[in-house]
């Protein structure tokens, strides 16, 4: 299923208003230290292991930021 450009705006926007609620500092509590496991397994990764890792850390990173920082996109004009 396709997300439109201002559609994920949207959802963006609305995740990082509720970056105050009791459950997405959890999820972000949660993000961090999955993060910090991923950092001290690739170490002893290689080849698709170390691949499937690194994306992982890619997608968490971005995460983080769009409930710290808000959202990554620009919205569009419509």
């Amino acid at each position: 299923m396709a997300i439109s450009k201002p559609e994920k705006h949207a959802n963006e926007v609305a995740i990082f208003s509720y970056r105050a609620e009791a459950g997405l500092q959890e999820m972000r509590k949660w993000l961090y230290g999955r993060r910090d496991e991923i950092a001290e397994k690739w170490i002893d990764l290689t080849g698709d292991e170390l691949t499937q890792m690194q994306g992982e850390a890619r997608s968490i990173r971005k995460q983080i930021k769009m409930i710290d920082q808000g959202p990554v996109n620009k919205e569009t004009a419509q």
